[in-house]
C-alpha cells in the first residue's frame, strides 16, 4: 500500500497547484459483506484509505444513496 499512498500523494500534490474545480467519483466499498478472499479484503482497506485521504483534501464531499446526494462535508 506504500506505493498506492505514494500515487495518492501525487495526485493531491498537482491538485493543490491547479486552478481548476476537480471531481474525482469513487465507489464506496466498505459498507458491504467483508470479502472472504484475502485480495478482496486488501482491495476494500486500500480504497478506503484512498477515500479517506481525497476526503480530508476535498471541500466537498458527497455520498449517494440511491442518486440522492448527501452531503458529508461542505467547506463553502
Amino acid at each position: 500500500t506504500a506505493a498506492l499512498m505514494a500515487e495518492i500523494d501525487g495526485l493531491l500534490a498537482v491538485y493543490t497547484v491547479s486552478n481548476i474545480p476537480w471531481i474525482v467519483v469513487s465507489n464506496e466499498v466498505g459498507l458491504g459483506i467483508v470479502p472472504p478472499y484475502p485480495l478482496g479484503r486488501l482491495y476494500r482497506d486500500a480504497l478506503g484509505r484512498v477515500n479517506q485521504r481525497l476526503a480530508a483534501a476535498a471541500d466537498e464531499v458527497l455520498f449517494l444513496v440511491a442518486g440522492l446526494p448527501m452531503v458529508v462535508k461542505n467547506r463553502s
